[in-house]
């Protein structure tokens, strides 16, 4: 299942939240040059490693927020066409995880994430 809220991610309560992190999880600021570079394939890359992790976490239910804009420098309409074909091709037949919260900062945000999950998830 996913759902899509209009949030801080700061207050989200949840098992997981996925975020923008180098590999010992700290701060994004020496991967902001790289993202620059590989904008969508970037997105794809990122998402498909975090679901990854949580199949083998079995963990049931993981936010995220919408990646690659700002540094990234995608809108958020590619942004969410991007995340929402990788979530589809996770959860066809994927176990975990079984809810996803994509955690919007704004209405607009929202409704451009909706689209894309209603267009690629039936």
């Amino acid at each position: 299942m996913i759902e899509v809220r209009v949030e801080d991610l700061a207050f989200y309560s949840g098992d997981v939240i996925v975020r923008p992190a180098t590999a010992t999880l700290g701060a994004t600021t020496p991967l902001l040059r790289r993202l620059e570079l590989v904008a969508g394939e970037g997105v794809r890359r990122a998402l498909r490693s975090a679901l990854e992790r949580v199949l083998a976490w079995q963990i049931a239910e993981v936010a995220i927020p919408p990646f690659g804009l700002g540094a990234g420098n995608l809108d958020i309409d590619e942004s969410a066409q991007l995340m929402a074909e990788e979530l589809a091709r996770h959860l066809d037949g994927a176990a975990y995880p079984a809810r996803v919260t994509l955690v919007a900062e704004t209405p607009d945000e929202a409704i451009a994430l909706e689209s894309a999950v209603a267009r690629r998830i039936a």
